[in-house]
């Protein structure tokens, strides 16, 4: 049993010896990431237009209280006069009794028990009808057109006439009832409570040559806003009646200013073109056994300078002969490579990570179908560490083609 312990364990000190001749590199670098959407390249300049919709929420909520104001009104007097009808009807009766009462008084007349009669108790009345004031509706705060429009940036571009256009529509935000979670027991309860609400906002692109590019309604998930805790669900409901027209107040200019901002990043992948940046990994080897890997190192290195080369324009033209060189030195060590054999310089975990390298520097290269081949020979290679690293990059190399093929 103790040997055979001993050879799993000298056999997990081999594979991990093997495993360790690989260096793992994290590095970054820059891009100018390319929109979804490309614009006509005629189109130096762009405008922007707010629509203040959430102006006519505040002319129709202005207008629906004051139909309620009045209807209101109209159900006071009603009942008002309804009151005054029953308040005299009781008034008629207690004089008539006083009337009667104050007669027998002065006549002398006595009651059953031959005792004068008591002057009449005046009537009860019925509660007066009460008009309770209505709450004023929350009015949508105006917006500064030019600081709005401030708030945009779309890399690439100036803002200006003459150019694309891009229209902004800021909905009335939507407020829901609070939530309320209780936590805790005894005297560690507490109430927490979270204010929703939606803040909707629409976007459209338009070019003078193409049209309608872009126009989506947009942010109409429901977001939360942090109320304070209490440990009284009372005292929630005395701090709303001091606060809440504040707390919409507050809650307005945070849902703006953050949908405003989502809004900015979203045209920016969409239509314009920030610099990004990437944080790739890239592989070299160790030395191991008596091999040398010089060549792997100055491979790698290359690599890196291509990609360090990759933000100086667009269509990465710049970086292209760099990609090829490094390109080149990977190939060359690959065609050394002996995959059966687990002891040769190049075996099958190094030639795994040298595709790894060969993929990211393919995918700047714009060579999609070349890097689509190298990540299926990856994926069917059997290396796990490989395997993993490719499949988590599937993605954004995806990402890339599409935004490509949409530009070139």
């Amino acid at each position: 049993m103790q040997k055979q312990l001993l050879l799993i364990l000298l056999t997990g000190l081999s594979f991990a010896s093997n495993a360790q001749n690989i260096n793992d590199h994290k590095f970054t670098f820059q891009y100018v990431q390319l929109p979804m959407i490309h614009i006509d390249d005629r189109f130096k300049n762009y405008e922007i237009r707010i629509d203040h919709s959430y102006l006519k929420a505040n002319e129709d909520s202005t207008a629906a209280f004051n139909a309620r104001k009045i209807a209101q009104q109209q159900i006071f007097d009603q009942q008002l006069v309804r009151y005054q009808r029953v308040r005299d009807s009781l008034d008629r009766a207690y004089l008539r009794d006083l009337a009667t009462w104050e007669k027998n008084t002065n006549n002398g007349v006595l009651n059953a028990s031959g005792v004068a009669p008591v002057k009449p108790n005046p009537p009860m009345y019925p509660e007066p009808p009460y008009l309770r004031p209505l709450d004023t509706p929350f009015m949508h705060s105006v917006m500064d057109d030019n600081q709005t429009k401030n708030m945009f940036n779309v890399e690439g571009y100036t803002k200006g006439l003459g150019g694309f256009i891009v229209s902004v529509t800021i909905h009335p935000l939507q407020f829901m009832p609070v939530r309320v979670e209780k936590k805790g027991e005894g005297p560690a309860t507490k109430y927490e409570y979270q204010l929703p609400y939606v803040m909707p906002l629409s976007i459209k692109v338009e070019s003078p040559t193409q049209g309608v590019l872009l126009e989506q309604h947009l942010y109409q998930q429901v977001s939360y806003y942090g109320l304070p805790e209490q440990k009284s669900q009372y005292d929630h409901e005395l701090y709303m009646m001091d606060n809440k027209r504040l707390v919409y107040q507050q809650v307005e200019v945070h849902a703006r200013n953050q949908a405003l901002s989502q809004l900015n990043s979203y045209l920016n992948d969409q239509i314009g073109y920030p610099v990004r940046t990437r944080n790739a990994e890239l592989y070299s080897v160790k030395k191991y056994r008596d091999y040398e890997y010089s060549d792997v190192t100055n491979a790698y290195t290359e690599a890196t300078q291509a990609l360090s080369a990759v933000k100086t324009d667009r269509n990465r033209a710049a970086a292209i002969p760099k990609i090829d060189k490094a390109l080149q030195s990977i190939e060359k060590i690959l065609n050394e490579s002996d995959i059966n054999d687990s002891k040769a310089r190049i075996n099958d975990k190094v030639v795994a990570v040298l595709l790894c390298n060969k993929a990211e520097l393919l995918i700047w290269k714009a060579a999609f179908d070349d890097a689509d081949a190298t990540v299926n020979l990856i994926i069917n290679s059997g290396e796990g560490k490989a395997k993993r690293h490719i499949q988590d990059e599937q993605g954004f190399y995806s990402d890339q083609r599409t935004r490509w093929k949409a530009n070139y």
